[in-house]
């Protein structure tokens, strides 16, 4: 049910997507992140995760806020964090999307 999806940036940076197709939460530990600075994320979700089918459910959230009303998403900051030598851990929620971006 998790789907992985990495690329890297012209400044050095690391990106993934991870997808959690399926109907169970899951966390993912990302490691060997001991030179990086910091991460910046985001999650988005089904609006309706007690529906019967959340995939084909109308709208998402987006880190949390319900079907934002307009883009550029600039209102909604991203989810940033510290790193340590043991990584960072993501929870991922029942049909949902993550992003991350590790600076280096």
């Amino acid at each position: 049910d998790i789907y992985a999806y990495g690329s890297t940036f012209r400044g050095g940076e690391v990106g993934v997507v991870i997808v959690n197709s399926g109907s169970s939460a899951h966390e993912i530990s990302i490691g060997g992140l001991a030179v990086a600075v910091k991460a910046m994320g985001w999650l988005v979700t089904s609006n309706e995760t007690s529906s019967s089918d959340p995939l084909s459910a109308r709208g998402v959230m987006w880190n949390g806020q319900s079907s934002p009303q307009s883009f550029p998403l600039l209102s909604l900051g991203a989810y940033s964090a510290s790193l340590s030598d043991d990584g960072v851990l993501i929870e991922l929620p029942p049909y949902s999307a993550a992003g991350l971006v590790v600076y280096f």
